[in-house]
This record gives C-alpha cells, sequence and structure tokens, in this order.
C-alpha cells in the first residue's frame, strides 16, 4: 500500500462497533451461590459494543479444563444449557466478549447442582392434597 505523504499509516482506533477490543463483562445470571435441583440453566451477561461473538465457557472444574461448554463463536449475551444426566456439585462459568480481539474474561461464577430431597422431610398428617405442611 503506498501513502501519499512519508510518515502515514492507517490506523483502526476502536471507535463504535467497526472495531476495539470488548471490555471485561458483568455477568447477570446466574451469580456465584446459586443452587438449582433442575435440568435447564439459563446464563447472561451485558452486551459489548466492540464484541461481534461471546466466548462462553461452562466447567465442573474450576480451571476450566476440560469445559463442557467451551463456545466462541455465539452470538447473543444469553445462553442455555441442560445439565440432564450430569452429576449434583459445583459448576463454574465464565464469558468473554470477542472482537478485534478477545475481551479479558469476567470473573468466574460457581454454581451449584443440587438434586438430592432435603433430609428428614415426610408429608405431614393427616395426609392431604392440600396441606403445605411439613415434618423435619
Amino acid at each position: 500500500m503506498a501513502f501519499p505523504y512519508a510518515g502515514m499509516a492507517i490506523a483502526d482506533l476502536g471507535v463504535g462497533s467497526a472495531g476495539g477490543t470488548p471490555s471485561s463483562l458483568v455477568l447477570w445470571w446466574p451469580l456465584t451461590g446459586y443452587a438449582f435441583n433442575f435440568d435447564g440453566v439459563g446464563f447472561g451477561w451485558q452486551l459489548d459494543p466492540y464484541a461481534n461473538a461471546y466466548h462462553f465457557q461452562l466447567d465442573n472444574d474450576i480451571n476450566f479444563g476440560s469445559p463442557l461448554v467451551n463456545d466462541s463463536t455465539y452470538a447473543n449475551n444469553v445462553y442455555s444449557y441442560s445439565f440432564a444426566g450430569h452429576p449434583d456439585g459445583p459448576y463454574y462459568w465464565r464469558a468473554r466478549g470477542m472482537g478485534c480481539g478477545a475481551g479479558p474474561w469476567s470473573a468466574t461464577q460457581t454454581i451449584f447442582r443440587d438434586t438430592q430431597l432435603p433430609y428428614g422431610c415426610v408429608p405431614s398428617s393427616p395426609p392431604t392434597s392440600y396441606s403445605p405442611s411439613f415434618l423435619v
């Protein structure tokens, strides 16, 4: 490429959605400490104006050594995952924006799958279909 004057160069300053590296994302849901006993969980994070895709990771290893999900081409800021068949325990997730480079990872969030019934719960007496009471 030839420039009309010596020392000229073209630079992408990263203004608007034309370019730039995304910032660290703020995660919306679920946050650390969230416990669930069902299969489907939705994940969400803020949009970034410099991101044209998002990299989402979900793992049962805090170091993300073998992610259950490792998708760096996801176009939306929400992700749904089915935990059907997965064991109870902690799971970790994070996200980052992808633009003219990969943005930094968000803070890692820890969530807990717990499908076990609470210990010692039995229906109250007399058994009725309209009683919300339980003995513990």
